[in-house]
Parts: structure tokens; sequence; C-alpha cells
């Protein structure tokens, strides 16, 4: 640890490695399953749990035991909200001091050069807005699911809830939520949980403290209006969210409508909610259109927000990234949005983990196509997305591909989960140029 070349991204990298490998010694236990798990699926589900993807190759209430359910979900826990977020809370509590690394990743992860807000005011916060979030969607989904034994109805609650929060979509039901298809308390109460652990906590930490101040500070109303401006990236996220799920929802509505599939506007609203990154399901995903598909595809590529459980490359990078389209009205000079300039590092942020995303998802499809030439291309696309925005969606294919293309699969997941900016943080150098190079004009277009 002394090593200056062990930076944060490091120690978040072998942090989920050490989960996902301990996740999966745990399932291969002879009681964590009825029939035995093989290694490729042991890691697979562990990966899948850890990333809070929910991609599975073995239907999860049948063929693990309670114990084996009960990995998945701490697992689910521990990915989601991240381990070190945890450690660090712990630490906090204890008044000790957070290793200058692991607080230089966590703000990086988190805060994202918000100097205003105190790391271990932010940790307390997310490990209260968690728990507060979980257990009030424990209590609810214990009022409305359909299990008349009361532990069962219990212990699937608080399943559905921390997977729902966490965004990871796996569930102690062989459908997922399709047989609440058309219950509407179950759908609202997964979505508001699928959405607030996908927002980030950066956001709702905002939102929290402006609502604070309007409604509990005593200076003059004159000021108060400031309290409903929120921060560029506040801003940027929601709005993004609310244009996404609406424009998700219309379009799947839609088209299955002119393709003649019976779909409701609840389950087309749940579907957009969902397909962003959490991985539920209240509609056989294999029965809808290509078109259909391609358009869930395009939500899972764009994920959630920064600082959450959700993947993808997030809402604020697709925002940023549509934002370039419009330069040519300053001349390529700058990214500018709600009057305010973007530095040209998040440009080529946003930039990179487009490119990164799309690089990863185009080699994915090509290896698994190489090595389950029988699968349908629009089938192995989908569910390379799927891995890479932690998403968990199936078309049905997963459970039957070849170890070779699950081992992909379980790569893209870990690529997908840890982000595109660790990983080259870990891969390329750090060194600067020593001056400025000379420039020279290449054709575009």
């Amino acid at each position: 640890m002394n090593n200056r070349k062990i930076t944060g991204s490091h120690i978040l990298v072998f942090s989920f490695l050490m989960l996902i490998f301990s996740g999966m010694l745990l399932l291969k236990l002879p009681f964590a399953s009825h029939t035995g798990t093989t290694w490729v699926d042991a890691l697979f589900t562990a990966t899948s749990a850890v990333c809070v993807t929910g991609l599975i190759v073995v239907d999860t209430p049948v063929h693990f035991t309670m114990f084996g359910q009960i990995v998945i979900l701490v697992l689910i826990q521990l990915g989601g909200i991240g381990i070190m977020t945890f450690a660090a809370s712990f630490i906090f509590a204890f008044n000790r001091k957070l290793p200058l690394s692991n607080r230089m990743m966590m703000e990086e992860s988190f805060m994202q050069g918000a100097a205003d807000i105190k790391l271990s005011e932010l940790l307390r916060f997310i490990i209260k807005y968690t728990f507060i979030f979980e257990i009030s969607g424990t209590f609810l989904f214990f009022m409305t699911l359909d299990e008349n034994n009361l532990f069962k109805r219990l212990y699937f609650s608080v399943f559905h809830s921390v997977s729902a929060f966490c965004n990871a979509g796996f569930s102690t039901y062989s459908d997922s939520l399709m047989r609440y298809r058309g219950n509407i308390s179950v759908n609202i109460i997964t979505m508001i949980l699928i959405i607030a652990g996908g927002i980030g906590f950066l956001v709702t930490y905002e939102i929290k403290s402006k609502l604070k101040g309007l409604f509990f500070n005593r200076r003059k109303k004159t000021r108060l209006r400031n309290y409903y401006i929120f921060s560029l990236h506040t801003w940027l996220v929601l709005v993004t969210t609310v244009i996404l799920i609406i424009s998700g929802t219309v379009l799947i509505f839609t088209i299955e409508s002119l393709s003649g599939n019976s779909v409701s506007l609840l389950e087309s609203l749940f579907q957009s909610v969902t397909s962003r990154t959490a991985g539920f399901n209240t509609v056989e995903i294999s029965n809808l259109s290509k078109a259909t598909l391609l358009v869930i595809a395009a939500l899972m590529f764009i994920g959630g927000s920064p600082g959450s459980a959700a993947g993808g490359i997030k809402t604020s990078t697709f925002a940023v990234i549509i934002s370039m389209m419009f330069m040519g009205r300053n001349h390529f000079e700058d990214v500018v949005i709600r009057n305010r300039q973007l530095p040209k590092r998040t440009v080529y942020q946003a930039l990179m983990v487009f490119i990164f995303a799309s690089v990863i998802i185009f080699f994915t499809v090509v290896l698994v196509s190489a090595f389950d030439p029988e699968k349908e291309t629009i089938a192995v696309l989908f569910e390379s997305v799927s891995a890479f925005g932690t998403v968990g969606l199936s078309t049905g294919i997963t459970p039957y591909l070849t170890e070779i293309s699950k081992i992909i699969i379980t790569i893209t997941m870990f690529c997908g989960r840890i982000g595109s900016l660790t990983i080259f943080s870990i891969i390329l150098s750090k060194e600067k140029n020593p001056g400025r190079l000379a420039e020279e004009r290449v054709l575009i277009g």
C-alpha cells in the first residue's frame, strides 16, 4: 500500500475482484445450490451480482438454496453501494482517517470535484439514504406481494427491495416480475426504488440540501429563490432522466402497438425505467419486436447516473455527447450547456467513455457470435449491451451460451461496472508531455 504506483483505481478493481471470487467460492459450496454449480456458472453469477447486472445462467429461485440466494443478496448490496463505501463508513464511524488513495478514489467516484461537500458527510448520507429506501421498499413490498406465507413474503420483500434499489434485477421469481405486470403498486414501488438508486448519490444529496434550506432556512424570502437552482450536474441528470423515461415509454408503447403486441402503458413505462439499468421485466423480452429491442438496447447503453448503483455510459455522459453536436454554433470552440462552458477535460472524458463502451460492446458481439454462431445477432447485441450496462435484461440466450461466451460476458459485466475511466487510469501512463507539441491538421467528415 505504500507503493506510490498503487492508486485508488487499483484498490477499487482489487476489491471488486476479491468480492467476486469470494462470492464464487460461496456459491460453489454444496449447500448453496440444489444440484451443484459449475465453476463458470458460479463465477458468472457472482460477477452478475457484484456488478449488479442481473444476467443469469441458472434459475436463481430454483437452482440456489436460501443460503445461495442470501449470498447473492449480500453480493448485490456490497457491489451496488460499493464495498469501499461500507469500509470507509466504518472507518469514519470509529473516528479513523481514511487512507489518501482511498479518499481520492471515493471523491472521484461520488463527489466529482464538489469541494463544498465533506466526504465523511456524504458517505453517512449514502448509508442512511440506502437503508431508508431499502427498509421502506421492504415494508411496501410486504404490503403488496401475493405471498400467503409471512416469512416468505418478508424474505421476498427484502430481496426485491435491495435488488431494485441497487439496480440489480435479480428476483426470487423465475419470471422476474411478470406475474405483477398489472399490479400498479408493485410496479410503482419498484420504479421508485430503481430511480432512487440510479439517479446518483450526489444528486440526491444536493436535492436534500436544497429542500432542507428551502423549508428550514429563515433568511429573507428574496434569497429563497436560490434554492430552486441546482448545479449543472444535478440539473443535467434530472432533465436527461425525465426525457429518457418519457421517450422510452412512448417509443416502446408505440412500436409494440404498431407490431400488434399487447403491451399496456404501465408495462411500457416500467420497461422504460428498468431498461436503463435495473433489469426487471414485466413483459416477455423475447416476444418484443426487433425495433423495441433496439430502443431498449439504447436505453441500456445510456444507463443511470454517475456515483450511483447504475451502469451504462451514464446520463450526464450522454447529455455531453449530444451537446457536442451543437458545437458548430460557436465554431467548435466549446461545449455549452445552460449558459455554462464545460471544461475540455470533461468533454474528452465523455467522448472516451462513449468510444470505450462502443468498442467493448463491439468486440463482445464479435467474440460471442464467433463462439455461438447459431445465435441471432440482435440477441447477441442485446445481451452484450445488457452486460456492459449492468442491466440484466435478456432475450433468453444466456444460459445456452458456450462456456467461453459466458466468460466473455462475465468480463464485459466487470468492465461495465468498474467503468471506463477506472480502466484507462490503470492502463494508461500518468506521465505528462514535457512540452507542447506542434499542431498539424487532418481532414474530418
